[in-house]
């Protein structure tokens, strides 16, 4: 692992555990920082802020996911993404109650948007219509509702099943274009940090 991926997993690693006492918006960098014995411009080296911080993290597992693997969307490789997410299942719930202006399910919005016409483009040629682009954002929206209330224990449904849900409800042509998209580890992850 390259020193500069190796400095990033410190400061992730660190924000998750103070998000296991803390909200996210009484995380400080300054603190963050000095739990791992960094100084603050390290930090912003690499990261905006700490909600660039917690977006990269979330990239990260998509990318473990998805990234650099036979292109395939199904309810398995939901599943896979879900259970990232369960495995840090503390972490996330912070996360995803979190209203700033930068939140990471403000965040993930504005990436599952640019990921759709990326992907919808390189697939078919075309740019999504307009109708396209509501579906996607119905649909969308609706991931990251049935998210939280899945990571707070609002609804009881395993991965697999959640996952199998959000499969059978994502709209055909989102399918179609996922299903042959090769999605890259370093695409992933090049939507959040400074990209150093």
């Amino acid at each position: 692992m390259k020193l500069k991926d190796r400095t990033k997993m410190m400061f992730a690693a660190e924000l998750e555990k103070m998000l296991k006492t803390m909200t996210m918006d009484k995380v400080r960098v300054v603190d963050l920082c000095r739990r791992c014995g960094a100084a603050p411009p390290t930090f912003y080296y690499y990261f905006k802020d700490k909600y660039d911080l917690s977006a990269w993290i979330y990239l990260c597992d998509i990318s473990a996911a998805f990234g650099d693997k036979i292109p395939e969307y199904s309810p398995e490789r939901l599943t896979e993404s879900l259970k990232h997410m369960d495995l840090k299942r503390a972490f996330y719930k912070k996360l995803y109650v979190d209203k700033s202006q930068n939140s990471l399910v403000r965040y993930g919005m504005g990436y599952a948007m640019k990921m759709v016409d990326d992907v919808v483009t390189a697939t078919t040629g075309e740019h999504p219509t307009a109708q396209q682009i509501l579906e996607a954002k119905h649909h969308t929206f609706g991931i990251f509702g049935l998210q939280q209330e899945w990571l707070l224990g609002e609804i009881s449904l395993s991965s697999e099943e959640l996952a199998q849900f959000l499969y059978d409800k994502t709209p055909v042509f989102l399918k179609e274009a996922f299903r042959s998209y090769d999605f890259h580890s370093d695409e992933i992850l090049s939507n959040a940090g400074t990209g150093k």
